[in-house]
């Protein structure tokens, strides 16, 4: 490899090593795995030698990882526990999050309608809008999400953003 090209691998590695310092074991993992999802890498799992309960060896292009364990899918209210949104809009962006990219694959959806949201903010025990009709709407004129057919809605970058990068929010 040439320096130049050693010298970006680097630096890109300390990027992410500095953004993953102020995360618990659980959601480095998580990132990771997020991560190595988006761009279509597959980790291989297989339980480590030395402590075959908390933590798997990954192995990706050849370089070996120990992380943690954590499940493929994260529940709903677990999920909800660790970005601790501060409105019925918040909680709205988690829900479309958590159907798009942590639910079991074969439960993942694009879009949510009113459905889902009244599902999934019993399921995460959040408490239920007087108007959860309008809360995908305002959601859209806040910024979040894109309207698709009739009743649905997609999460856009900034939503993606908000629940991925910016909760839980820091006081």
């Amino acid at each position: 490899m040439e320096k130049n090209v050693k010298s970006t691998i680097g630096q890109a590695v300390d990027a992410i090593i500095n953004s993953l310092c102020d995360l618990s074991d659980t959601e480095k993992t998580l990132v990771i795995k997020m991560v190595a999802e988006y761009y279509n890498i597959r980790l291989s799992e297989q339980k480590s030698a030395e402590n075959p309960t908390t933590h798997s060896t990954s192995t990706l292009t050849g370089t070996t990882i120990d992380t943690p364990n954590i499940p493929t899918s994260i529940d709903i209210k677990t999920l909800k526990e660790q970005k601790k949104p501060g409105s019925a809009i918040e909680m709205a962006c988690i829900v479309a999050y958590y159907l798009e990219h942590l639910i079991s694959k074969e439960n993942r959806k694009n879009e949510i309608s009113q459905k889902e949201l009244k599902q999934y903010f019993m399921q995460a025990a959040f408490p239920l809008p007087g108007g959860i009709q309008y809360t995908l709407y305002n959601a859209v004129s806040a910024g979040y999400f894109d309207p698709c057919k009739k009743g649905f809605f997609k999460l856009n970058p900034v939503g993606y953003n908000l629940v991925a990068h910016t909760l839980p929010r820091k006081k």
